[in-house]
């Protein structure tokens, strides 16, 4: 069969899809966009990092995976996807630090102000002279 004599059913066959596969930013199933969008969420680790509440990504990983990070009392992992309003208390060496989450952003800029990611809602100190008595 030639080129020429395919083209009709090609043209059939394309626009049987597009009545099937819904058109892009139309906020079907692989569509982005729409009035479905979900609210942005980010990386634990990844939060960690940008808003500044450890010095690296690889050592938020670390603490995360240590147990140091407790969201209802849960230990999280580093893939746990941070949500505005989510309270996350973080254990430091000698300090433990609630915080609510305030914003997520969309994109990491370097524009973005680390306070007004999250809102200090408890700091405690533990001092080590009373882990000995």
């Amino acid at each position: 069969m030639r080129a020429w004599a395919r083209r009709p059913f090609l043209i059939a066959k394309q626009a049987a899809l597009a009545s099937i596969v819904p058109a892009p930013g139309s906020g079907g199933a692989r569509g982005r966009g729409g009035a479905r969008r979900k609210s942005p969420a980010l990386r634990l680790d990844k939060f960690m990092k940008v808003s500044r509440l450890a010095k690296r990504r690889a050592e938020a990983k670390d603490g995360i995976e240590a147990g140091r990070i407790t969201k209802d009392g849960r230990q999280l992992k580093p893939g746990y996807e941070v949500k505005v309003g989510d309270v996350l208390v973080i254990h430091y060496r000698t300090r433990f630090v609630t915080v609510r989450i305030l914003m997520v952003p969309e994109r990491v800029l370097p524009s973005l102000k680390p306070a007004d990611m999250y809102e200090l809602v408890e700091e405690r100190r533990d001092d080590p002279v009373d882990w000995l008595g």
